[in-house]
């Protein structure tokens, strides 16, 4: 490729504007975005809804391991004597009014 002068002039034609493309160094840079492309809400919203899903996906695998992997379940009928059910009942709301 022609140098100096002669080749600046061969190359600039008499009349015709240069254009800078500032993709490819010319002109100066574009200016920054005001915002992220992705709202923080947004990112922190579909963080939030991930973190769940993977902690109830999480729990009731444990369920199902634990309920079809057991050789005798416990049966449904099986409930706690009426006083020991009164004082868990007033202890929780001894705390809850405390």
């Amino acid at each position: 490729m022609p140098r100096g002068t002669a080749a600046n002039q061969a190359l600039n034609y008499p009349g015709e504007e240069v254009v800078r493309v500032p993709s490819f160094g010319g002109g100066p840079p574009p200016p920054p975005s005001p915002e992220p492309p992705v709202s923080n809400a947004r990112v922190g919203m579909v963080m939030l809804i991930g973190a769940e899903t993977m902690l109830f996906t999480g729990l009731i695998g444990a369920y199902v391991m634990f309920r079809f992997g057991s050789v005798a379940w416990p049966s449904a009928h099986l409930y706690l004597p009426v006083g020991v059910t009164w004082v868990n009942t007033l202890g929780q709301h001894v705390r809850a009014t405390a």
